[in-house]
């Protein structure tokens, strides 16, 4: 398990243990605002403000980190950080939301009008950041970490009948050592390099692999969610201690199947002609809409 060492002001979920004393961020409580809506008492206004720069248009979405992509997922919860009650609450919700992802994408193959399932496929990736930041998994190392199984795992055949580097294999390297957290345009990068995620990322490729969008949506996702659910609960549900090196592994495959999940609706959004910085601009959007309206869920009012 490669751990990367997250230390001073840099971000973290909540409940984040840190490598060593003086990287752990001390004890942090969640706030419920006015509204009712929780928040982390750490904030991270640097975060915060690269998102109000891609909103206003100063700044690009495909330059934003997934840091601060991370930081903006945790505003609003209905329910305080790194608890079961979230782990529930946010595992119930990304099964609505995949359903809606699977209509979606029957549309898009009748209209082939990919707007709908560019959005639906962004609330999908809200939820599983969410679980990633509820279980104490970094989007953007996990990233990393995954990216690199797939460049060390894979070879392509050749018609030479040998085997060869993949074409994405340089752009892949560029992106598991990049100093710092990733940013939204480096997945766009990777995809558009031509990687496609596989069954593993151990496999000899013998023709090109192409992505299939009803097969992620109906079989992948249908286990990601259960699977992310599961783990957290073992964070949050035990009536026992968890012993550190034991949370930080649950942690840790979190964040591989979230890895997994976000590079999956990147190439989702390419095989629809769109990228993944249109779904988190859309995204980001349109939950921010829904905080400022407080219509958080169906229930709490009509939504347009």
């Amino acid at each position: 398990m490669t751990q990367f060492n997250r230390s001073g002001e840099q971000f973290f979920p909540f409940g984040y243990p840190g490598i060593d004393l003086y990287s752990q961020g001390g004890r942090e409580d969640t706030k419920a605002a006015e509204s009712g809506l929780y928040y982390r008492s750490r904030v991270a206004p640097d975060l915060s403000q690269a998102i109000d720069k891609c909103l206003d248009g100063t700044s690009s979405f495909a330059d934003m980190s997934f840091d601060a992509l991370q930081a903006w997922n945790e505003s609003a919860w209905k329910v305080p950080h790194g608890t079961l009650a979230a782990s529930t609450r946010f595992a119930d919700k990304l099964g609505e939301e995949l359903d809606e992802a699977e209509q979606a994408l029957e549309e898009f193959r009748d209209t082939r009008d990919n707007r709908h399932l560019i959005e639906e496929i962004g609330d999908v990736g809200w939820g599983i950041n969410a679980l990633a930041s509820n279980g104490r998994a970094v989007i953007s190392d996990s990233l990393k970490d995954r990216v690199y199984s797939y460049l060390t795992g894979t070879r392509i055949y050749t018609e030479s009948g040998s085997f060869d580097y993949p074409d994405w294999y340089d752009e892949a390297a560029k992106f598991v050592v990049r100093r710092g957290p990733l940013n939204i345009g480096d997945v766009d990068a990777l995809v558009g390099a031509g990687f496609v995620p596989q069954h593993s990322p151990v496999m000899n490729l013998y023709e090109p692999e192409k992505i299939s969008p009803t097969h992620e949506l109906c079989w992948n996702f249908k286990f990601y969610i259960p699977a992310l659910r599961s783990l957290n609960e073992q964070l949050h549900g035990s009536e026992t201690y968890i012993p550190h090196d034991n949370g930080e592994h649950i942690s840790h495959e979190i964040g591989k199947i979230a890895a997994e999940a976000t590079l999956r609706i990147a190439a989702i959004a390419h095989y629809a002609g769109s990228s993944f910085e249109e779904v988190v601009s859309l995204n980001i959007a349109k939950i921010n809409n829904r905080i400022t309206l407080n219509i958080i869920d169906k229930s709490d009012g009509e939504r347009t």
